[in-house]
């Protein structure tokens, strides 16, 4: 089994070095953004995001996921035609989405800057703004051919290109226009993420391009949509949760609150993002291959859980452990609000890398009904608990709303998982889940009830034991032959502490 967990951990390291990569580059772009926008303007950068966000959403119908998993199937039987009849319809359907949302948006731009804002005055540059929707149409679909295939290093080049080209433009407009910049920005990095993907197009494997009549289209079309309902639907409640937290806290804390949150967030996603974008780039085609196999199903889940749990425990204990510097170092004295909040956001990204591989399972099993439930019951859970965390304990309670919405949705996942595709997690994965959550809960005790600069002092013990127990996690999961744990083997101190059985895998399925 260790050749299993070596391809989840290369395919990791592959996202996660372009994350990484990533993360450096968004580090220049947020500190820009910081000091040139300052605290209303980031909030409202996240504001117009979210929004972009919920009606990419909606004007996508969900097709690109279906896409990927009607690719990977296709390409996985080796049915060419079918490949190029999804193609085909994927290209012409994403104009036709993004000038429709595009239009719809524009339309509606003065209502949605009322709720947004609290005013209309917005009005006119959401309107601009919804021209973002096409090239986000284009975008989404062509990332899901390379998502269908399976090009992992493709997708983390592209990921990589866009993030460095859109930096450098978005630090242009704001040194330039300031504020005023937000919308074009935002249109500059739509088109940047839609152009670069062609870049890469030619090494996708040969597909015939013979275009079918538009009927066929239409069919076809209507038909990946229909699949991708429940995609669309769930989809639809994560982007809605994403629009309305914003504007909650516009109008209970203001804007500058808004620019808080969006600094907390955004950092605590950069450490997990290459987590959970392998888990959408190779795992979740994986899954959808094998979703008639129970046995394949509880091998992939636990594989992935393990593996991501030991991948994102060290960072994000550093995460919890150091968020005052955290901030500091992204953002500016300003936004030294944005540490309690960001605290417990990290705490939350661990729930969300534990569940997310059961979560996928409702998807490549297109259990439509059950995943559609459980993300809206998720986002109205999520939005009752941030209006009530914000009354409690301010713009802390919405950090908290979040590690508690993803601490009820692992224990939900965790019911339902077995008697609907008889998945669930083994001892090997409660051996790494127990040991890592205990160090997640050290680390935040640590923040919490030590005074600074003593509080430091502890949280590098906790994140040096953290590392420790990536690091034999991973040893005995890949084996004492593996580059990774030779290398890991030399440095002195740290071979007796991985020195560990080479262990056979995940329990055999219950």
């Amino acid at each position: 089994m260790s050749s299993s967990y070596s391809r989840i951990l290369r395919t990791s390291a592959i996202t996660g070095g372009a994350a990484v990569i990533i993360m450096l580059i968004s580090m220049v772009s947020v500190k820009f953004g910081a000091v040139l926008l300052g605290p209303a303007g980031v909030g409202q950068l996240r504001i117009y995001q979210s929004l972009l966000g919920l009606a990419s959403t909606l004007s996508g119908f969900g097709i690109s996921g279906s896409a990927v998993q009607a690719i990977a199937k296709a390409n996985a039987d080796g049915q060419a035609e079918e490949v190029s009849a999804v193609v085909s319809s994927l290209r012409r359907s994403s104009w036709v989405l993004g000038l429709a949302g595009w239009g719809v948006l524009a339309a509606l731009a003065w209502p949605v800057s009322h709720w947004a804002f609290d005013d209309s005055a917005h009005g006119s540059e959401i309107a601009v703004l919804g021209v973002c929707l096409l090239p986000s149409s284009v975008s989404a679909l062509q990332m899901a051919l390379f998502r269908g295939f399976q090009r992992i290093g493709d997708l983390a080049r592209i990921n990589v290109t866009s993030s460095a080209l859109s930096t450098g433009c978005n630090i242009a407009w704001f040194a330039t226009l300031g504020q005023r910049a937000i919308v074009p920005s935002l249109i500059t990095s739509a088109v940047i993420a839609a152009i670069v993907p062609r870049l890469w197009s030619r090494r996708l494997p040969h597909v015939e391009r013979k275009p079918p009549p538009w009927a066929d289209t239409l069919r076809r079309t209507t038909h990946l949509a229909g699949l991708g309902t429940a995609m669309m639907v769930a989809g639809l409640a994560t982007a809605l949760t994403g629009f309305l937290i914003p504007a909650i806290i516009t109008r209970d804390l203001g804007v500058d609150a808004v620019g808080l949150y969006a600094a907390a967030w955004g950092i605590s996603g950069l450490f997990a993002n290459f987590i959970l974008g392998a888990m959408g780039a190779d795992y979740f085609p994986r899954l959808s291959a094998a979703a008639s196999d129970r046995a394949a199903l509880n091998r992939l889940v636990n594989e992935q859980t393990e593996i991501g749990v030991l991948l994102a425990l060290p960072g994000l204990v550093a995460t919890i452990g150091f968020a005052p510097l955290v901030i500091q170092l992204f953002y500016t004295e300003k936004f030294a609000g944005a540490a309690p909040v960001l605290l417990w956001f990290a705490i939350g990204i661990f729930g969300r890398v534990t569940s997310w591989p059961l979560g996928f399972l409702l998807l490549a099993r297109r259990d439509a009904g059950l995943f559609v439930t459980s993300e809206v019951v998720l986002g109205t859970i999520h939005v009752a608990m941030v209006l009530l965390g914000i009354k409690l304990w301010g713009l802390e309670g919405v950090g908290i709303a979040f590690f508690a919405n993803y601490a009820i949705y692992n224990v939900a996942m965790l019911i339902v998982a077995r008697p609907l595709a008889g998945v669930a997690w083994t001892a090997s994965t409660w051996g790494i889940v127990v040991p890592a959550a205990t160090t997640v809960t050290g680390a935040s005790a640590t923040r919490i009830l030590i005074a600074d600069p003593w509080s430091y002092v502890a949280s590098f013990g906790v994140a040096a034991i953290a590392g420790i127990i990536s690091l034999r996690g991973l040893a005995s999961r890949l084996g004492p032959d593996h580059r990774i744990s030779r290398t890991v083997s030399r440095v002195p101190g740290l071979g007796r502490a991985i020195a560990v059985r080479r262990t056979t895998g995940p329990d055999p399925a219950p």
